[in-house]
């Protein structure tokens, strides 16, 4: 089952999971914690939303750029959430 907008919308709102996921030694400890929260998804769901996302933080970046972004923005979260995917799509 391909479950990626509940583990995006699971790793936006719950911290101690993304820390959990952030802090793991490397991608396949990352990838134990995601399958084992009960999340599957597949190269092609993570290549359209890394598509969609790119662009959408470009225009977030240029819209944000006087504002910052810390480790609570969306911004922040969202670039976090594009190299997690990355590195689970360069193990594939």
């Amino acid at each position: 089952m391909f479950r990626l907008k509940e583990f995006i919308e699971k790793f936006n709102e719950d911290k101690e999971f993304r820390n959990a996921i952030l802090d793991a030694p490397d991608v396949k400890a990352k990838r134990r914690i995601v399958r084992e929260a009960g999340f599957e998804f597949d190269e092609k769901e993570m290549r359209k939303y890394l598509e969609v996302a790119s662009k959408e933080l470009s225009d977030d970046i240029l819209d944000n750029v006087v504002g910052g972004t810390g480790p609570d923005t969306s911004i922040y979260l969202a670039e976090q959430l594009k190299e997690l995917l990355e590195s689970f799509l360069s193990e594939i």
